[in-house]
């Protein structure tokens, strides 16, 4: 199951940034990807 997240980096002093994150699963370990390197998906 493929979950798309979002997550964020507070930095004290600095301002908010944001990502978008793909998750999957292989087996029972979660990975995840920024999905700026994620050029395609079949």
């Amino acid at each position: 199951m493929a979950l798309n997240h979002e997550a964020s980096n507070k930095n004290s002093g600095k301002t908010e940034q944001r990502r978008q994150i793909f998750t999957f699963f292989v087996e029972d370990m979660m990975f995840g990807l920024n999905v700026e390197n994620v050029l395609m998906l079949s």
